[in-house]
C-alpha cells in the first residue's frame, strides 16, 4: 500500500450542493441519540483522550490493565467495558509491557488468546508518513478482527512524537493533526495518548496546550504511597461525555512470572486489584506567584544536579533529592528586596506543599525528591 493511496479528508464537500455541510436545527426534532462505551462512564468509542500523570505513578500500568480488560469485556473496577481489540503502542520498555500483560493473564488465570497487539517500535506521529503507516497497520487488524472496535494506545507522548518540540504549537499541532486526521478518525478507533504531567504542574499534561484542547477527555493517574502499599487512582479532568468527576483506586500488587534472573531470583511484575473504598489524600501543590516561584528553583537546582551527574561520566539516576535548606536560600535570594517578614510567611505558606508535590521518604524528610522525568531533563 503506497502512501498516494491513503485516504485524507476532504477539506470541502464533494456534493454540489453548498450547504451540504450543514445540519439544519429543525434536522434534530425526533432524532435518537446514542452513546457507546469502551469503558462505562470514562471512555467513549471513537474519541481521544490524554491520560497524564507523574513519572512513575502507574500512568503505564493503569492504562494496560484498563486496555487488557476492555479487550476481555471485563468489568474494570466497577465499570462494564466492551470486548475490544487493543493496539498497543509501546514506544518504550516494551520488556516491561509484555511482562505486564504475560502477569495480567496469570493474575487472571487466562489462557486463551485475547486480542491484546503491542507494537514493539515507536510512531513519530508529527510525520505523516508515520501516521499513515499506523492507519494502514490498524485497518490491517481491522480485517483480522472485522467484528470488534479497536482501541489504540499511543504510550507515550514523547516517544511517538518524533522530530520537533513538544512546547511548540507547530510540532504539537502536526502530531495531533496527524493523530486525528489520519489515524484515529479515517480508522473509527478510540485513542489514549499516555503523556508526562507539565514541568511543576501535575495537573495538566506537558507541552503546548493544543494537544489539551484538542483531545475529548483528559484522565489523571496519581500514586497515594501514604499507606505504605502504593495505590494508583484514575481520575477524570476533562470529558465532553461527562461530568468529569469518576474517578478509580487499585492496589499495586506482585505476580510471579515463569523463569529467574541470573543469580537464581524469581521474576514478577505489578498487577492491579481494585480497592473500592480507597480515598486518595487531597495534595495541594504550591500556588500564587511564590509558590511558582518556588517550583521553578526545584526544578532548577534538580537539573543542576542532573547535569552535574552526565557531566562526571556517572550513571544517571531515576530521581535526585534537593535539600529544602537550598531551595530556601535560593528563595530568599530571590525576594531580597522584600521584608524579611513577606519572605518567611511566603515560605511559610508553601514549603509543606511542596514536599507534598516532590515527597522524599518520610514525613520529616529534608529533602525533595525530583524525578529525571518531571524535571524534564533530557539524558540522551
Amino acid at each position: 500500500m503506497t502512501i498516494q493511496e491513503f485516504p485524507r479528508p476532504p477539506a470541502t464537500s464533494s456534493s454540489d450542493d453548498p450547504l451540504a455541510d450543514y445540519v439544519r436545527a429543525s434536522d434534530l426534532h425526533g432524532r435518537v441519540f446514542n452513546r457507546t462505551w469502551v469503558v462505562e462512564g470514562l471512555i467513549e468509542e471513537q474519541r481521544l483522550y490524554e491520560v497524564f500523570g507523574r513519572w512513575k505513578e502507574g500512568k503505564t500500568i493503569a492504562v494496560m490493565d484498563m486496555a487488557a480488560h476492555a479487550c476481555t469485556g471485563r468489568t474494570w473496577g466497577d465499570r462494564r467495558t466492551v470486548e475490544t481489540l487493543v493496539v498497543y503502542v509501546a514506544g518504550e520498555a516494551v520488556e516491561d509491557i509484555e511482562q505486564r500483560l504475560a502477569a495480567w493473564q496469570l493474575h487472571k488465570d487466562i489462557t486463551a488468546p485475547i486480542p491484546f497487539m503491542i507494537r514493539t517500535k515507536p510512531v513519530y506521529l508529527t510525520q505523516q508518513e508515520f501516521a499513515q503507516r499506523l492507519y494502514q497497520e490498524l485497518k490491517a487488524w481491522r480485517q483480522e478482527f472485522p467484528d470488534m472496535a479497536i482501541l489504540l494506545v499511543i504510550d507515550t507522548l514523547n516517544r511517538n512524537f518524533g522530530p520537533g518540540n513538544e512546547n511548540s504549537v507547530e510540532d504539537m499541532g502536526a502530531f495531533t493533526n496527524n493523530l486525528i486526521d489520519v489515524v484515529v478518525r479515517p480508522s473509527g478507533c478510540t485513542c489514549l495518548v499516555v503523556h508526562h504531567t507539565g514541568h511543576g504542574d501535575s495537573d495538566r499534561g506537558r507541552g503546548h496546550s493544543s494537544f489539551a484542547g484538542a483531545v475529548d477527555g483528559s484522565i489523571k493517574v496519581s500514586m497515594d504511597k501514604s499507606s505504605g502499599q502504593p495505590v494508583v487512582t484514575v481520575a477524570t479532568k476533562t470529558s465532553r461525555s461527562t461530568e468529569g468527576s469518576d474517578q478509580l483506586s487499585f492496589r499495586i500488587e506482585t505476580q510471579v512470572l515463569p523463569g529467574s534472573d541470573n543469580f537464581g531470583n524469581e521474576v514478577s511484575a505489578p498487577v492491579l486489584r481494585y480497592q473500592p473504598n480507597h480515598t486518595p489524600p487531597v495534595q495541594q501543590n504550591p500556588s500564587g506567584k511564590h509558590g511558582h516561584l518556588l517550583k521553578a528553583i526545584t526544578l532548577e537546582l534538580a537539573i543542576q544536579q542532573y547535569q552535574t551527574i552526565k557531566d562526571s561520566g556517572c550513571r544517571i539516576p531515576d530521581t535526585v533529592s534537593v535539600l529544602l535548606a537550598d531551595i530556601r536560600k535560593e528563595f530568599d535570594l530571590k525576594l531580597k528586596d522584600q521584608k524579611s517578614v513577606t519572605r518567611r510567611q511566603a515560605w511559610r505558606n508553601n514549603f509543606k506543599k511542596l514536599k507534598d508535590m516532590y515527597p522524599g521518604p518520610g514525613d520529616g524528610c529534608v529533602f525533595c525528591s525530583v524525578p529525571k522525568g518531571v524535571a524534564g531533563f533530557d539524558d540522551d
